[in-house]
């Protein structure tokens, strides 16, 4: 039961959350690099601020697993605000140039559904 009442109660408050998200993202055409966010520290903390949001919108139980995570907690945050606003991740291999050197990363498309 308190599952739904969060959910009503702060339907405008989730709503935010993903605009906040998308604007700190500014993912182009629904897709984006994981290299280019993992080098940029600036958007990390700030998508990793959005915790404490979570954290007072929805159920422990739902971003518990986000708390215990070692390593790219921000992504986690990320992926946890899009899926609770209907959106999917779809991935692909990617290769990316930085510096002549070569990198192999995941380009995701969120979508959605």
């Amino acid at each position: 039961m308190q599952s739904n009442n969060k959910i009503i109660l702060y339907k405008k408050e989730r709503e935010q959350l993903l605009v906040t998200l998308q604007n700190i993202v500014d993912i182009k055409n629904d897709n984006f690099i994981f290299y280019d966010l993992e080098h940029d520290e600036d958007k990390k903390d700030k998508i990793l601020a959005l915790l404490e949001d979570i954290k007072k919108f929805y159920r422990y139980d739902n971003y518990q697993s986000i708390l215990t995570a070692k390593k790219n907690k921000w992504f986690l945050v990320m992926k946890f605000i899009y899926r609770k606003n209907g959106y999917s991740f779809y991935t692909k291999k990617y290769e990316v140039t930085k510096n002549d050197k070569k990198f192999k990363t995941i380009r995701y498309a969120v979508i959605k559904e």
